[in-house]
This record gives C-alpha cells, structure tokens and sequence, in this order.
C-alpha cells in the first residue's frame, strides 16, 4: 500500500483515539499515544495483508507523503502533538524499518545494508501487494479505506478541530459575548 494511505490511516486513528475532552494529563497523552502508535500498526498490516496496488508512483508518494506527515504534525495543537506523531508514525512505521533501505538504495544510488523483512506482511506469502494490472479489488479497497478515515473525521469533528484548534462556529458567538 502508498504510504499516503498508511498516513491517511494514521491521521484517521489519530482523531479516533483522542477524546479532547478526556486526554488533560501527561500521564493521558502518553498512554493514548501508544495505543495509537499500536492500533496504526495494526492498521498497516491489515492494509498490507489486503490485496492492493500502488496507484502512486514511488517517488511522488514519498515526497507528498513525507510533506503531508510533516504538515500534520505541525499544524496539530502543540498538546496533542505526541498523539499524531506516534499514529503517524506507527502507520509507515513497518515500511521504515522494512523498506526504507532498499528504497533509499534504488533512489539515492546509496549502499545501505538490506536485511530479511521483520514484519510478516511484507513477506511474499503474507503479503498482498498485486504487481500485475488488475487492481479493482485495489482500488475498492482503497477507496473503502479512504472513506472510512472521511467518516472518522466527519463522526469527530468536535475533537479534530480541537487538535488543529480550527474555532467552531458556536466556539466564536460564545467567544464574541
């Protein structure tokens, strides 16, 4: 799978498991973090274990990717940052360990030592990568993952706009008084 759509995933857990409301203690950030650092890699596996192809060509996934992980973190408000870095980075965190070598080699021209894949879905009999043209089922799966993070925002929106402090409308009028 692009990394796009683990990081799409990571964003998506990000806003499913922090309750705005409930995280107020270092103690809660860091116990919500590593549960989300937990349930994005989970997420990658399962992604990984679905048939899929890579509509998005390697280099431009990485550079957007990379671009769009930074943003997000960024743009995430300063307490809850820890959060989205650990989904975040829990989310492309197999490909990291996994992949990254080989493809700083083939992109750089670099000689970096390349081990056996720790993780079982990058393995070939786990894995359900399609390297031929038939990516329907890709693209269902895809486009089903991606509407699934659209509805996890959607359904948590209160606390996505807390973690970006985007002002809701009835926050202004409150705040006009």
């Amino acid at each position: 799978m692009n990394a796009l759509i683990h990081i799409a995933t990571g964003f998506g857990v990000a806003t499913a498991v922090t309750d705005t409301k409930k995280v107020k203690t270092k103690k809660d950030i860091v116990k919500v973090s590593l549960v989300g650092m937990f349930v994005s890699t989970v997420s990658h596996a399962l992604l990984d274990y679905a048939p899929h192809c890579y509509p998005i060509n390697s280099k431009i996934d990485f550079i957007v990717g990379l671009s769009v992980l930074i943003l997000l973190t960024f743009f995430c408000a300063k307490e809850f940052r820890p959060i989205m870095i650990c989904c975040l980075i829990g989310s492309v965190l197999p490909d990291i360990v996994d992949l990254l070598p080989s493809i700083l080699n083939n992109q750089l021209g670099l000689k970096l030592p390349i081990y056996d894949n720790i993780f079982p879905w990058h393995w070939k009999e786990y894995s359900g990568s399609i390297y031929n043209s038939h990516c329907l089922i890709s693209n269902i799966n895809i486009g089903l993952v991606l509407l699934s993070v659209i509805g996890v925002l959607i359904m948590r929106k209160t606390d996505l706009k807390v973690l970006y402090k985007i002002k809701c409308s009835r926050q202004k009028n409150e705040n006009d008084k």
